[in-house]
């Protein structure tokens, strides 16, 4: 896959219907939250929804679309509908991605069998983090989404020692900091409240070196 992409993307979308009238009533009081790129593996692009209506999208799945509707990624179905807890939704991207991006992100239900929302969506290419090159190692985080505990794996990084670790909710601000001493590192992380958090790497100087998604459910 041809793509220039950023770690991470910040510019989340409070999504509305107006652009289809076939739409379902409920889509009006769906939240979608965009996006992360290859946080859960190669190829991924990764979307949060949350849903405050009553309509519990049986069986969902999101499609990415370009202009032209096109697919260009596409979920795997994983969950019996989506709830008012935050749920992250990923999609193996099927083509070239290429950002900044603008399309359509359609939600289906029952293993797509029926259309339920369509909503236009942009994808900047402005990221909060600095990419990730090659030769600064593996970061692996895991479980995500997690309920109690999250453990840290961070191989073949220069300057480790001198690393230290930051949780930040959406806004940006940070609530947790942590020096990092070694790895695996396993944090519980209970207290926190249920959500999409960042987990920011930095390094002595105060340099953001990496940048995760972390969610907590």
């Amino acid at each position: 896959m041809t793509t220039n992409k950023p770690i991470l993307l910040t510019g989340f979308l409070f999504l509305s219907s107006f652009i289809n009238a076939q739409n379902l009533p409920a889509c009006d009081s769906l939240i979608v939250n965009c996006c992360a790129i290859d946080s859960m593996g190669p190829n991924t692009i990764t979307l949060y929804a949350t849903n405050f209506s009553s309509e519990l999208f049986d069986y969902p799945g999101f499609v990415l679309f370009d202009a032209n509707m096109d697919t260009i990624a596409k979920e795997t179905v994983n969950y019996f509908g989506i709830g008012t807890w935050t749920q992250p939704h990923t999609l193996n991207v099927l083509a070239p991605l290429n950002l900044p991006f603008t399309g359509y992100l359609n939600l289906y239900m029952l293993f797509y069998q029926e259309f339920a929302c369509s909503f236009p969506i942009t994808i900047s290419d402005t990221a909060t983090g600095i990419q990730l090159p090659d030769e600064i190692g593996d970061v692996k985080l895991y479980p995500n989404p997690f309920t109690e505990y999250v453990t840290i794996e961070i191989e073949n990084f220069p300057g480790s020692e001198n690393l230290y670790l930051s949780i930040c909710d959406l806004p940006g601000r940070e609530i947790l900091r942590i020096d990092y001493e070694r790895s695996p590192l396993q944090l519980r992380l209970k207290e926190l409240d249920k959500g999409i958090y960042f987990l920011r790497i930095r390094d002595a100087e105060n340099k953001f070196r990496h940048t995760l998604v972390l969610v907590h459910q």
